[in-house]
């Protein structure tokens, strides 16, 4: 995916998300019965999926999370037709 910087998320808008997700220590089972873990990933950069049992730091929280919001970023330069903020 290709992020062109016309309306990428920053560190303000990750605070949003970080404070409105929040975080747990291990994986946990979301309400929809997915695996998951940090604020929301589902998936690890490399495709694997979480497993029960994982325990993370708040670094690697911090970079599954901007890793999961990169094609974020492409459909709003992609699709936004008007001027936002990070709020």
């Amino acid at each position: 995916m290709e992020v062109t910087g016309l309306r990428d998320i920053l560190e303000q808008g990750f605070s949003i998300i970080r404070e409105f997700e929040g975080s747990r220590a291990n994986a946990y089972l979301d309400t929809g019965g997915v695996w998951t873990i940090g604020y929301g990933t589902i998936k690890y950069p490399d495709g694997t999926k979480v497993k029960k049992g994982t325990i993370y730091t708040q670094g690697q929280a911090y970079l599954w999370l901007k890793n999961d919001y990169e094609w974020v970023d492409v459909c709003l330069d992609k699709y936004l037709k008007v001027n936002i903020n990070q709020n």
